[in-house]
């Protein structure tokens, strides 16, 4: 039987909570063999409940470590490239949340990279294994005919947050961050986007001189917290 991949993940964080994580428990051919993110209560949180011997709050020990020979990149965007970057340079294949980097220099950088080192950079772009896409791009290829036209669009909906609590396991987070996920401070986030705007709530267009009425995102912001409030947990 081979030996299975010593796997360390960087970032604990939401995504990593409510679909790595549960799927690396199911996975055959894993060891987790550390975990890091920038709060220790989380990754102290998330250590335990799946039982991984190491919790960090700095990646280094893991970029050091010669037992783990892949990570996973779970962090936020802004990071993926840094992060990958110095995984690479330590000798660590990755796998990395989309999107690679931030920048087209950026991602060009680390294939770059992957060139050198001859090690394996993957960006978990999961939809193309999604069975639904599959049989559409088939059906487009194989039936439909030229294609003229096309247009997609994808919509989370106002479904999610009762699915999400009814099938995903609970969130080890931050008290304020947290705060931040329900929804509490998406008025305030509007308002520092709006601050320029005169005491009537509009902006003048200055290429087109015309006037943008925000009062309607700021009502449909407040509207959002609100369900947000009566949906969070507590």
């Amino acid at each position: 039987m081979a030996e299975p991949v010593r796997l360390a993940l960087i970032g604990c964080g939401r995504i990593a909570q409510v679909a790595h994580l549960p799927a690396l428990e199911k996975a055959e051919g894993i060891e987790l063999m550390a975990v890091s993110d920038l709060s220790a209560a989380v990754a102290r949180s998330v250590a335990g409940r799946y039982g991984v011997p190491a919790a960090h709050t700095d990646p280094s020990p893991i970029w050091a470590d010669d037992a783990v020979e892949a990570v996973l990149i779970t962090a936020p965007d802004r990071f993926h490239h840094t992060l990958s970057t110095q995984a690479l340079e330590a000798g660590k294949h990755v796998l990395v949340e989309k999107p690679l980097a931030s920048t087209v220099r950026d991602a060009e950088d680390l294939v770059a990279l992957v060139d050198r080192t001859g090690l394996v950079l993957q960006v978990g772009a999961m939809k193309r294994h999604d069975q639904g896409l599959q049989y559409a791009r088939a059906f487009v290829g194989d039936r439909l005919g030229t294609a003229r036209s096309f247009n997609a669009w994808y919509r989370i909906g106002d479904l999610r947050p009762g699915i999400e609590a009814t099938l995903f396991p609970p969130v080890f987070a931050e008290t304020e961050a947290r705060r931040h996920e329900h929804g509490k401070d998406v008025p305030e986030i509007f308002v520092i986007l709006v601050r320029d705007r005169d005491s009537e709530g509009q902006k003048r267009d200055e290429h087109h001189g015309a006037h943008h009425d925000v009062r309607p995102e700021l009502a449909q912001a407040h509207a959002a917290r609100d369900r947000q409030r009566e949906q969070a947990p507590g």
